[in-house]
């Protein structure tokens, strides 16, 4: 049967507590008060000893003096409770102190030597840490400039993180370069994404891969070829922020958004009628959304979880609903009555 002291044992050794003092405090336990001599029977340990054990216990307050030279064992639950709210009193001055140095760390961010203006990372497994590193540093938002070849951290591998930090408050935008999103993998990855609350647009081009986190911090990745590692530039001067910065935006406000499925009904789009007097119903609008970022219908067909079939009768139908010929002219004029 196993020894329900040896709970307490492992938890002593948590708060860093000897062996010496583990032995002393779970005999005292089993006993309503001991003295010096009954504890070094016990235990097998001198007199000198025992009371080297006990200073640790009674300077945390777990043993008490009582009188005649005897000791005894204050409550566990008592003893504990202390224990652990000076333990939570301490993190809480930890993590204030971590705060400080964060702080120091980025006003100082500009008057650093001049070295640490821009860092230059080698290696796919360097910059891959210190893509992760940016987005665990985020307190409110990552934006982010994507374009082939992925060079360091595929989606794939980035989606964990990215969720979790989702889940915690931070606000992803980003911008891919369309000729990415051709294959059904990437489109299962972008439609996770979408479903958990990023902001996805699409460019024609995107000029640089750029992973920015708040006004802080940024990474470049930078392709030099097949044969040669891949590097970063790691960049935290205020004005190459602003920079970057200025440079992201003016992407994301020239790219086309890309609608999520919730913009829709949910349900599938094949069930949805058009009728000649209504405006599309949301599933259509959704697919409207979708035909001006430019996906092929391939693409089309992967978002919507339909077949490349139904995306054409659906583009048929809302062509014949406007009465247009092309999906320009489509997109025009869903655009003046108001339906995207």
């Amino acid at each position: 049967m196993p020894d329900p002291t040896r709970e307490h044992t492992r938890l002593l050794g948590r708060f860093g507590l000897g062996h010496d003092a583990e032995d002393v405090y779970t005999t005292l336990l089993t006993r309503t008060v001991a003295g010096l001599a009954e504890l070094a029977e016990t235990t097998g340990f001198d007199q000198a000893r025992v009371r080297t054990a006990l200073t640790p216990l009674m300077t945390n307050g777990l043993v008490l003096a009582v009188e005649k030279g005897d000791f005894r064992a204050r409550a566990p639950e008592s003893a504990f409770r202390d224990l652990l709210a000076r333990r939570e009193r301490d993190l809480d001055d930890d993590r204030a102190s971590v705060e400080r140095l964060a702080d120091v760390h980025r006003r100082t961010a500009g008057v650093r030597d001049a070295a640490d203006i821009v860092h230059v990372i080698t290696g796919r497994e360097a910059l891959a840490i210190a893509l992760r590193d940016l987005q665990e540093s985020a307190r409110h938002r990552v934006r982010s400039l994507v374009k082939a070849p992925v060079i360091a951290l595929p989606a794939e591998d980035n989606l964990d993180i990215q969720l979790a930090r989702m889940t915690e408050g931070v606000r992803y935008d980003t911008v891919y370069e369309r000729s990415m999103l051709t294959d059904s993998t990437e489109l299962d990855l972008l439609g996770s994404s979408l479903r958990a609350g990023e902001a996805i647009r699409l460019a024609q081009h995107v000029p640089v891969k750029m992973l920015l986190a708040d006004s802080d911090q940024a990474v470049i990745p930078l392709d030099r070829g097949a044969r040669e590692e891949p590097v970063g530039l790691v960049i935290r001067h205020p004005s190459l922020i602003d920079v970057l910065e200025a440079l992201f935006e003016r992407v994301w406000a020239a790219a086309a958004p890309v609608p999520s499925a919730s913009d829709g009904t949910g349900q599938n789009p094949v069930q949805t009628p058009l009728d000649e007097d209504t405006t599309p119903a949301p599933d259509d609008r959704l697919l409207l959304g979708l035909l001006v970022t430019g996906l092929p219908d391939r693409a089309l067909a992967t978002h919507l979880g339909v077949s490349k079939r139904t995306v054409e009768r659906r583009v048929r139908n809302l062509l014949d609903r406007a009465g247009v010929a092309t999906r320009i002219e489509l997109a025009v004029h869903a655009t003046r009555r108001g339906w995207i």
